[in-house]
C-alpha cells in the first residue's frame, strides 16, 4: 500500500494546486485519479464520490471525451459499491 499512499498524496497535492490556480480541468483529472486510487483500495463509496465530482467538473469545462471515460469509471465504482442497477 505504500505506493498507493504516495500516489494519493501526490494526487491530493495536484487537486489542491488545481484549486489554487483555478484550473478546473486539472481539478477534474486529479479527482478522477483520487477516485481510481480509492477504488484500488476497495473504498468504492469514496471512489464514487471522487469520480462523480471529477466527471461534473469535466463537464463544466467541456471535456467531452473525458466525460465518456469518466462515466465508465463511475460505473465500475457503482458495481464495486453493490449498486448494480445504477452501473448499467
Amino acid at each position: 500500500l505504500g505506493d498507493l499512499d504516495a500516489s494519493e498524496r501526490m494526487a491530493a497535492g495536484a487537486l489542491e494546486t488545481a484549486k489554487r490556480i483555478g484550473d478546473r480541468a486539472l481539478e477534474s483529472r486529479a479527482a478522477m485519479t483520487l477516485g481510481s486510487l480509492a477504488l484500488a483500495r476497495d473504498a468504492a463509496s469514496e471512489a464514487l464520490g471522487w469520480m462523480q465530482h471529477g466527471r461534473q467538473l469535466g463537464r463544466e469545462v467541456g471535456q467531452l471525451r473525458a466525460d465518456g471515460l469518466f462515466q465508465c469509471y463511475v460505473g465500475v465504482a457503482q458495481e464495486h459499491d453493490g449498486r448494480l442497477e445504477e452501473a448499467r
